[in-house]
């Protein structure tokens, strides 16, 4: 099929504008999980091979949110830019319906859809299930947060363990007692040292200290044994989940629709998945209508306007599935459509001029 100039301009528009923004979307949407997979990179507990995947099913999860966004801010920064440039009243005076515009921007919103509902109902939640089990089977139970300052600890077996200070990943004053057999009792003592993850297990690596062995009864000193490093190792496996069962939120679409008992909770997340997908097509009405019809002096304007717009109609999904939940009555949802339709109606009769 043949593409006419003017649909492949603006298709090329779409698309230059589609690189700008999704890179800057995904590092705003991503902020939380970058700071973790820093974080997971930095503490060494975690392999580097589990932390990429963390991350790249935490963009998963995103996906649906991040996509719609983008759809958004493309449409309207190409409407708002046409507006700008006086390129949309230039095609009205030439004799070309305005509603031709629409039209050619229709088919990208309906891409866009479609991607949308192939990461709403699949990769997102995938996303978050692999995400969980992840951070279940690499030990996210993080054993940093067994260990709190200034606080004798006893969640080791057969160990009690003291910590003066924790900065960071650096554990100091460290001092740990275990009984080495029924006659003898072992106290280490440490200036600093780390966590870290040996043959799945934690193992503290201490730094410049002593070791020191008693009897139990008399308290008879047996040794005294200075070390620069020494690695300690508590009687503890971490408890392994392999495959969890799937929350509401990690159920993909054929698993929603198997469910024989469907509840509120499960209703209202089909039905706010169903309507993240409409988005895309109800962001090209906003789009037409607001991006030329609006008095556009600045680039910034049309982006401000696109976040800004994109932001409240996901605030009123949220809403919108908060009520649902208060009420017990999924149909409230469908309120969000009436919601649009009737913004888009007030866009259109604002600006009578966008024909």
């Amino acid at each position: 099929m043949k593409i006419s100039k003017k649909s492949s301009y603006i298709y090329s528009e779409l698309s230059r504008t589609f690189i700008t923004s999704f890179p800057i979307l995904c590092f705003v949407f991503l902020l939380g999980p970058l700071l973790n997979f820093f974080d997971l990179l930095i503490s060494n507990i975690f392999s580097i091979k589990n932390i990429f995947l963390f991350f790249i099913w935490a963009f998963f999860t995103v996906t649906p949110y991040l996509f719609a966004l983008s759809a958004f801010i493309c449409l309207v920064s190409v409407t708002g830019r046409m507006n700008m440039d006086k390129e949309y009243w230039a095609i009205i005076t030439s004799g070309i319906p305005g509603k031709t515009i629409m039209k050619i921007l229709s088919m990208p919103a309906l891409i866009f859809m479609l991607i949308v509902f192939i990461s709403a109902f699949f990769l997102s939640p995938e996303g978050k299930y692999k995400e969980r089990t992840l951070l279940y089977t690499t030990k996210i139970i993080n054993p940093l947060k067994l260990i709190k300052p200034k606080t004798l600890i006893t969640n080791f077996p057969h160990t009690t363990m003291y910590v003066g200070r924790i900065k960071g990943n650096e554990l100091q004053n460290i001092v740990i007692s275990y009984k080495e057999n029924t006659q003898r009792i072992v106290t280490i003592f440490a200036a600093k040292g780390a966590l870290q993850m040996q043959r799945e297990k934690p193992a503290l690596i201490l730094q410049n200290g002593f070791s020191v062995i008693n009897s139990i009864k008399g308290g008879k000193l047996f040794a005294k044994v200075d070390f620069q490093e020494y690695t300690f190792q508590p009687d503890i496996v971490l408890t392994r989940i392999t495959s969890p069962e799937r929350g509401i939120t990690e159920l993909t679409l054929f698993q929603i629709l198997a469910k024989r008992n469907k509840n509120i909770f499960l209703l209202t997340e089909l039905n706010e998945k169903i309507l993240l997908t409409l988005f895309p097509v109800i962001y090209l009405f906003f789009a037409f209508y607001a991006g030329l019809g609006l008095k556009i002096f600045h680039i910034a304007q049309i982006v401000v306007l696109a976040v800004i717009l994109g932001l409240l109609s996901f605030a009123v999904l949220a809403f919108s599935e908060t009520i649902s939940y208060f009420t017990h009555n999924v149909f409230i949802f469908w309120l969000v459509p009436v919601i649009f339709s009737s913004s888009i109606y007030f866009f259109k009769k604002r600006f009578f001029n966008v024909t």
